[in-house]
């Protein structure tokens, strides 16, 4: 489903932000939250992060899930974007809200996970909060092998290298 609304203005943003979002789940907890709301998901988190960024800093989203942070800090801030997200599901959902809000260009978005060494892993969905999804090892909650995705892990330092230019200033 494409759900569009006018956000409040944030950041450099003095006149809002119209946003478009692929919200093809409205049973996940964070999408739910998103209509009902009609803006970001943890608004007031992004606004104590928004003032820290500026142009030429790099903003890095692990776990972006379908970019509800990611999306937010490229349209309010001039700051690069590099999005984390392994799931294949959410992972789509990011890169179609990054193409809507015609973000391509300051945002990179990968599809793995961080971790302290490079190796091939289990992530287990959260059958009602996609965002609540964990590593098979650290799971919490109950799910079968329809809940489960195999994923690769790599570390971050690697994935930087290939950024030596950027200035990371939030993670």
């Amino acid at each position: 489903m494409l759900f569009e609304f006018t956000d409040r203005p944030m950041g450099d943003n003095l006149a809002g932000s119209n946003v478009k979002l692929d919200l093809k789940y409205p049973e996940d907890h964070i999408q739910s939250i998103i209509i009902s709301s009609k803006g970001f998901y943890e608004r007031d988190v992004l606004e104590l992060i928004l003032p820290h960024l500026s142009e030429n800093d790099t903003f890095i989203d692990i776990g972006a899930n379908i970019g509800n942070h990611t999306i937010c800090v490229a349209l309010n801030t001039k700051a690069q974007v590099i999005s984390f997200e392994p799931s294949g599901k959410s992972f789509t959902q990011l890169k179609n809200n990054i193409l809507l809000n015609n973000l391509k260009s300051s945002v990179k978005p990968y599809r793995l996970a961080l971790g302290s060494e490079e190796r091939a892993d289990n992530l287990m969905i959260a059958p009602d909060n996609y965002g609540a999804s964990s590593l098979e090892r650290y799971c919490r909650f109950v799910g079968g092998e329809e809940g489960k995705e195999k994923i690769k892990v790599v570390r971050l330092d690697d994935v930087m290298a290939s950024h030596a230019d950027a200035r990371v200033k939030v993670i």
